[in-house]
């Protein structure tokens, strides 16, 4: 507990009942904390306070973009979704202590069921904590832990939010193929005469397929139904479903009025980067299907669609290029999110995208989706102009789980290059 300033009596009650700091036990059941030092974690102590709810209070509204990471140390708190749908949840001592409701916007009323404590760390500065800690060994107990976003920005993406959401955003819907591919695929048939049906009505897809057969009588239109039997037994309802989809989200990104489509190319870009690398990684992964990695990686930034569309179709466009990349940074999650659940997408690339930057995620041992797709993020944001706002890899809980040293990250980036052609190859019509 901090030494309380001199003053009354009064003055020294409230600092040692309201203004506590975490030990350095606390600390080191944060996973992605838990590799500091006893100096570097006493230094972080000395910037955060130990803060208490009591029942009914709220810790953090639905709509809120505040970027501090809430993680509940004693007590049981309440996730409220916009439907009233209801998540409790209970930590007990000792246990490792995982962030609350991390998207933001955050999509949740977060209440107190009872007294509770809790703590609150700004997401990026524990990320360029992370990146002192690795650099420096002295002093750092002056190191403040507040986000240098500008006020001008926190209010653009608070008004966008607010925006998006009473004027209930129209979200797009897709294709006719694309949501005939995916009833099978939910329904898990593997019928071959239904899947043929599909894939012929998506001519971008199957012409590219007929043509791989390189069959003469594939000219004979009447013999066009029987070819793609053929194709869809081998191919299977899976895979035709990821195939399709990554095409439909590509599309998604290029088929925008001219000056949209403008402003998406370097998501699109982004997002076949991901998906190359995504798959380069299902492929050495066992129980991760590649196609499905390659979907994840080429979905997980869709809701940049909405927002820039929004940008733009409300004369926003004039904005500061930082201000509005931004804004996608911090909006785009929960609309890839809602797009993703709304065209019914499985929850693990629901989740892949929704953690894709939760840079000091560690669910466990086992290695899934989101990991794959979070490290193939990080490694094609390493060549962009948001390097500086990346941990040190070495801090990455996930490069730990997946054994992927300094070396084995130059491979990986050399590896997905050939991956990325042949996903283009295939999106390209």
């Amino acid at each position: 507990m901090n030494t309380p300033v001199k003053c009354n009596s009064h003055c020294a009650w409230y600092f040692q009942m309201e203004y506590k700091i975490p030990d350095v036990s606390t600390l080191k059941r944060i996973r992605s904390l838990s590799e500091l030092n006893v100096d570097q974690l006493i230094a972080l102590a000395n910037q955060l306070q130990i803060f208490t709810a009591k029942k009914g209070d709220l810790l953090l509204e639905r709509g809120s973009i505040d970027e501090s990471s809430i993680y509940l140390l004693r007590g049981s708190i309440s996730l409220i979704a916009a439907d009233g749908q209801i998540k409790q949840l209970t930590v007990s001592e000792n246990e490792e202590l995982n962030p609350v409701a991390k998207l933001r916007p955050c999509i949740y009323d977060i209440q107190a069921q009872e007294t509770i404590e809790y703590l609150k760390i700004n997401k990026q500065a524990l990320v360029e904590f992370s990146q002192m800690s690795v650099t420096v060994s002295g002093d750092i107990s002056v190191y403040s832990l507040y986000s240098n976003e500008s006020d001008h920005t926190k209010f653009l993406i608070q008004d966008l939010y607010r925006n998006l959401m009473n004027e209930e955003v129209k979200l797009p819907s897709l294709p006719s193929a694309a949501f005939d591919i995916s009833q099978l695929y939910q329904d898990d048939t593997s019928d071959a005469d239904k899947l043929s049906q599909v894939l012929l009505s998506y001519p971008e897809i199957s012409l590219k397929l007929i043509k791989k057969e390189d069959k003469g009588r594939a000219q004979d239109l009447q013999e066009l139904p029987e070819i793609m039997r053929d194709i869809a037994g081998r191919l299977g309802t899976k895979r035709a479903y990821y195939m399709i989809m990554t095409h439909v989200i590509n599309k998604l990104f290029l088929s925008q009025p001219g000056e949209l489509t403008e402003a998406l190319k370097p998501y699109q870009k982004h997002s076949l980067e991901v998906a190359a690398i995504s798959r380069v990684l299902a492929k050495i992964t066992p129980g991760i299907d590649p196609d499905m990695a390659m979907l994840a990686g080429m979905s997980h930034e869709i809701g940049s669609v909405v927002i820039m569309n929004f940008l733009i179709n409300n004369d926003n466009f004039s904005l500061d290029p930082d201000e509005s990349a931004q804004a996608v940074n911090t909006l785009g999650p929960e609309f890839t999110s809602l797009l993703l659940k709304r065209w019914q997408f499985n929850d693990e690339i629901v989740q892949a995208a929704e953690g894709s930057e939760d840079w000091f995620r560690n669910q466990g041992d086992a290695i899934d989706l989101c990991d794959l797709v979070l490290v193939a993020n990080y490694h094609t944001l390493m060549n962009t102009d948001r390097v500086a706002t990346l941990p040190p890899v070495s801090t990455l809980p996930v490069m730990k789980k997946m054994n992927i040293t300094q070396d084995e990250s130059i491979t990986l980036i050399e590896k997905s290059s050939s991956e990325r052609e042949k996903i283009a190859r295939m999106l390209r019509f």
